[in-house]
């Protein structure tokens, strides 16, 4: 059997959709695997795949044929390191015309993808929904042109809980739109990476979709021990991932809520590869926030146990909650199974927070709520057996729903009853 996956992001053990590739196609073997990607990704796994194909903005747009080079012996992809153009860069505004120049260079029809896509000789295609049109377009061609069976996962939702702020984006909207449904329409199989995305497109699409996100080893933190001779006199928080979204706003309010707290001091550590400019670094300094830079493996995994209370947080300005408000963070298998408290902060209609809320899984503070409501909640929670519960509920529903091995055996099952 060989799977084609077609997807923005390479197979990664760091970056947040490639750990979920990684995660899902787990019971695959080496050489079942091959993937076309469309970004410049340090983090890619090369080991992950057999082989792959890369096709990129600056690919686009130096029109260098030596920029890339294929081993079409189904070793790897190699993409020149020079720096070029980056259409992602200015993300929602100018989607549509980064979609306009994959279509007027015909990325769909380059022969060099298609004798490539011949030797690997797929069975399956498994598919990244994301929120350009092209990538869409290129899977429907190649399932058209080679009669292939594929399947559909949707990891965020840019159609139906997206805003749009102005005609540019309206614009590219009603293509995604019209993309989506030729996608889906397409498709034998569909996934959606959480329980709510996946109700709300199986009605909409009259199509039955799978719920499937990032999954974990549950031995993760074996062997992995908390630090000794740790500060008694504060509470250490920490926060793993991304400050886009306006998630950095959302951790400076909560610094400036646990300034008001009065008992223990309480300090946020945030480990992030997001780059972070003077405005931040000096907002951060002022609400006891402290910028520790990025994190990986066994590193991450011992930050993780050594903190008090771990930070999930998404942010509730209308724009960005949209963009959220089916999506189920990459993280929070992680979190549930470190035996650590969990507090969740942003408004609880967000799939992230609502599944932590529904299943009793962690200390939950609605942002539209008061500071003062929340710091009593907090209060409480800190001062009770309540945190121990909440702590034990998590990490058996991390071992009952998040279980790698079981998740990918089952994934595998339904692929090759497909095909």
């Amino acid at each position: 059997m060989k799977i084609l996956i077609i997807s923005h992001n390479p197979f990664s053990k760091i970056s947040n959709n490639g750990k979920t590739l990684e995660s899902i196609f787990r019971d695959f073997k080496k050489e079942e695997l091959a993937q076309l990607y469309f970004v410049d990704d340090k983090d890619i796994d090369m080991d992950y795949a057999g082989s792959y194909f890369k096709i990129t903005d600056k690919d686009l747009l130096l029109k260098n044929k030596e920029e890339r080079r294929v081993d079409l012996e189904g070793k790897t992809a190699v993409s020149s390191q020079k720096k070029g153009l980056d259409l992602r860069r200015y993300k929602h505004n100018l989607a549509i015309f980064r979609d306009y120049l994959w279509k007027f260079k015909k990325v769909k029809d380059n022969k060099e993808l298609h004798q490539w896509i011949q030797h690997q000789n797929p069975d399956f295609i498994f598919f990244i929904g994301g929120n350009q049109v092209f990538s869409h377009d290129i899977t429907v061609e190649i399932v058209e042109r080679y009669h292939l069976k594929s399947a559909v996962y949707f990891t965020d939702d840019y159609i139906f809980s997206t805003q749009k702020k102005n005609y540019l984006q309206k614009l590219h909207y009603t293509k995604l739109y019209k993309a989506y449904k030729a996608t889906i329409s397409k498709t034998e199989l569909c996934f959606g990476i959480s329980h709510l995305m996946c109700q709300e497109y199986s009605k909409y699409y009259g199509k039955k979709f799978n719920p499937i996100m990032n999954s974990v080893n549950t031995k993760l933190y074996e062997g992995v021990e908390k630090y000794k001779n740790r500060p008694q006199d504060e509470i250490v928080v920490s926060y793993f991932g991304g400050l886009h979204l306006n998630r950095d706003q959302m951790i400076i309010r909560l610094g400036k809520m646990f300034s008001k707290m009065g008992s223990k001091k309480i300090i946020i550590n945030v480990y992030t590869p997001t780059e972070i400019d003077s405005v931040q670094k000096n907002n951060f300094s002022e609400n006891n926030i402290f910028i520790k830079g990025t994190v990986q493996g066994k590193e991450l995994y011992q930050e993780i146990i050594n903190t008090d209370i771990l930070l999930h947080t998404e942010s509730d300005d209308l724009f960005n909650r949209s963009l959220t408000k089916l999506s189920v963070s990459t993280k929070i298998p992680e979190y549930l199974l470190s035996q650590n408290l969990i507090l969740a902060y942003g408004p609880t209609e967000i799939a992230s927070i609502k599944l932590l809320q529904e299943n009793d899984l962690a200390l939950i503070i609605d942002s539209e709520d008061t500071d003062e409501n929340n710091i009593e909640k907090i209060i409480n929670i800190l001062s009770s057996d309540e945190e121990l519960r909440l702590i034990k509920n998590a990490y058996q529903y991390a071992v009952k729903e998040f279980d790698e091995e079981k998740i990918s055996t089952n994934f595998r099952k339904i692929i090759e009853n497909e095909i």
